[in-house]
């Protein structure tokens, strides 16, 4: 028994020892007696915030497995409504496991996202590169988050738009004017022809490699619309 009791008291001060407050007592002149309640009171905190944020994290995984078993049949969305989930918030838990998944080392964080912040962040014109900077400065307010994607926003969106205005040789009637111009093409106009095409099958690949990541992100996630609403 004393010697439970000794290991007890050990664990007690280790815990006291390694916990430090970020808080600024002194500075606001609080006495000793209020400052070692408020640091109990911390600990406390601290320790749920990490149940919850593992909590969070089994419930998005959870949903994520179930919708992997039942993607098949196509019954996932029968299944979660049966429980009293909505789509919305089926589709939040879907999009915060994304994160997850992408930064695993940062649970702790994703978890104390809000819903709002996490729809900004899994926006469907917002890459892993835009999602990074926001993740390693551990920004939690949705507003500031929303203001640092807003110029990765715009860019890629203007890339998507001029990306689409660039294939409109896919039209069947200058596909035809083409094969009749090279017919009568000299040298130099043949090479430009040639030239033009080297680029587009550059754009139609790269196009392909993000229509093919797309895809996985909607098939691993059942077809939810996740990432924009």
């Amino acid at each position: 028994m004393k010697m439970n009791n000794s290991l007890a008291k050990l664990k007690n001060k280790l815990e006291t020892e390694t916990y430090k407050s970020n808080f600024d007592f002194e500075s606001f002149e609080i006495d000793l007696e209020t400052k070692n309640f408020i640091i109990e009171k911390e600990k406390t905190l601290s320790k749920n915030f990490r149940k919850n944020s593992e909590l969070m994290f089994q419930i998005c995984k959870d949903l994520y497995e179930v919708s992997i078993k039942l993607k098949e049949n196509n019954t996932f969305m029968n299944w979660y409504e049966s429980c009293g989930l909505s789509k919305d918030l089926v589709s939040c838990f879907m999009k915060r496991y994304r994160l997850y998944i992408e930064f695993q080392d940062n649970k702790d964080y994703i978890s104390s996202l809000s819903d709002l912040a996490v729809k900004y962040l899994t926006n469907k014109n917002i890459t892993y590169d835009d999602r990074l900077p926001v993740i390693e400065n551990k920004i939690k307010n949705s507003e500031e988050i929303k203001e640092a994607l807003s110029p990765a926003l715009e860019d890629n969106k203007r890339d998507f738009s001029s990306k689409k205005n660039r294939f409109n040789f896919f039209d069947i009637n200058k596909i035809e004017k083409l094969k009749k111009k090279i017919k009568t093409a000299d040298t130099d106009t043949l090479k430009e022809l040639k030239k033009n095409l080297s680029s587009a099958e550059q754009e139609i690949k790269s196009l392909k490699q993000e229509i093919n990541e797309q895809e996985n992100n909607i098939s691993n996630e059942n077809n939810i619309p996740l990432f924009n609403k």
